[in-house]
């Protein structure tokens, strides 16, 4: 196990109806707020009005900034640090998934640098500040509500880069599941597939005596597959949607991984796709990825320590443990981990 320095700063509010209390803690920040999210369905679904009143409430002044994409693009970043300068905005409030969230960490760092906010992904450095950030979650992914990362693309020059950064990790998060039970089967599973690579990266680890994470890792990625089997079953079941959004959580807010070395060549090798192919959602993409990748470093077990799902005792328990399988169903090949279902279409299965 390596030595471990571990702190997560994040207020995690995970409650039915809370996003209707956002403008309560949103004023623990400051009072002028841009409101970043994506399409119209948090207008269609009135969950946007629910917000902005609750703001309108609590005494703090609010601009909005709608448009985001998957696989946000720098050019918004730039639009809403320009807009953050000129109406004199000090808070960001990220209503929705990775995408919006990632755009809003964009916006909080170029909102009070001079030059272009692309350089801090270009060059890695570090933002002297930075805007703080709450988070109203929309689709229960990436994790990013939570963690100091963001992901951000130039489609002008096919990149998209990952930067890191504690100035940009969320003051707060609401988890309120009543705002997913209207998500498409399509987006809630490729979310699915992303949050269970965030273990995945973390799991196939060179370090020995991970007991404790190692026994998480594999309780998160339980948890997360059984939840999304009875959202499937059930969509406005919110004690799985809460289950399968704490499991997003978990698998990115840096307990999964804690003393051990992580991967993150399927995310990398994602990130490649979907910069040049930005219709390609992120979770899709590893779907696609992690099965190939772990078929391959399962023939290197001197290149990667011999973990549980690759040693053949060890990995028919594993399997038992987390994909639910009965002893007699261990003896088969586990000949893709992903057992997830995009819409109707299996993307993966055991046999």
């Amino acid at each position: 196990m390596k030595q471990i320095d571990f702190c997560n700063k994040a207020r995690l509010i995970l409650a039915p109806d809370e996003h209707k209390k956002a403008g309560k803690y949103a004023a623990e920040l400051g009072n002028h707020v841009l409101i970043v999210y994506g399409g119209g369905s948090l207008k269609r679904s009135g969950a946007l009005d629910a917000i902005e009143t609750s703001l309108s409430q609590a005494g703090v002044s609010f601009t909005e900034l709608g448009g985001v994409k998957g696989n946000p693009d720098i050019g918004l970043v730039r639009q809403g640090s320009r807009l953050c300068q000129e109406q004199k905005i000090n808070v960001i409030l990220a209503c929705g998934g990775g995408s919006v969230i990632d755009t809003a960490k964009g916006i909080a760092m170029g909102a009070l640098y001079d030059g272009d906010p692309w350089d801090f992904f270009q060059t890695g450095q570090q933002p002297q500040q930075a805007l703080p950030i709450g988070v109203v979650l929309t689709v229960p992914a990436s994790g990013s509500e939570s963690s100091s990362g963001a992901v951000i693309s130039c489609t002008d020059s096919n990149e998209k880069v990952l930067y890191g950064s504690e100035k940009i990790r969320p003051a707060f998060c609401i988890i309120d599941p009543t705002l997913f039970v209207t998500l498409p089967p399509q987006q809630t599973f490729t979310g699915v597939c992303d949050m269970m690579s965030h273990v995945l990266e973390r799991y196939f680890s060179h370090e020995p005596g991970c007991d404790l994470t190692d026994a998480l890792c594999e309780a998160v990625i339980g948890t997360i597959i059984r939840s999304a089997k009875d959202v499937q079953r059930n969509p406005h079941d919110l004690t799985a949607w809460s289950n399968l959004a704490l499991g997003a959580n978990l698998a990115h807010n840096g307990t999964c991984g804690l003393g051990r070395e992580a991967d993150w060549a399927c995310h990398f090798m994602e990130h490649a796709v979907s910069a040049f192919y930005p219709s390609v959602a992120h979770g899709a993409g590893l779907a696609v990825l992690t099965p190939a990748w772990m078929e391959y470093v399962c023939g290197h077990e001197l290149a990667y320590r011999p973990s549980v799902i690759c040693s053949p005792l060890s990995g028919c328990l594993h399997r038992c443990r987390i994909w639910g399988l009965r002893t007699t169903a261990c003896s088969k090949k586990l000949r893709n981990p992903l057992p997830i279902m995009i819409g109707r279409r299996p993307i993966a299965s055991v046999t």
